[in-house]
């Protein structure tokens, strides 16, 4: 599948974490998840933020690709099936 886009596109991901996870999913998602996302050709940055006020999901994460095809991409799709099933 090829979207016929040549601008940006930004993907969200809000979560919560259970505060007993917490240290141990901060320190993969940081040092982990987000890395291995940005080193995927295409992949432009890669934010991550905390609510300071308690209000809706505790982490919010934004991935900027140069298009929507970066998130459909072979390369992508590999970093997904490696994660999911640690190959």
């Amino acid at each position: 599948m090829n979207v016929k886009s040549s601008l940006p596109a930004e993907l969200f991901i809000a979560t919560d974490i259970d505060p007993q996870y917490e240290e141990d999913f901060n320190r993969w998602y940081d040092r982990e998840h987000m890395e291995e996302r940005c080193v995927i050709p295409g992949f432009q940055w890669a934010r991550r933020y905390k609510s300071i006020t308690g209000n809706g999901p505790q982490y919010l994460a934004i991935y900027r690709a140069r298009s929507i095809n970066v998130f459909i991409s072979e390369k992508y799709r590999e970093a997904l099936v490696i994660r999911q099933t640690g190959l």
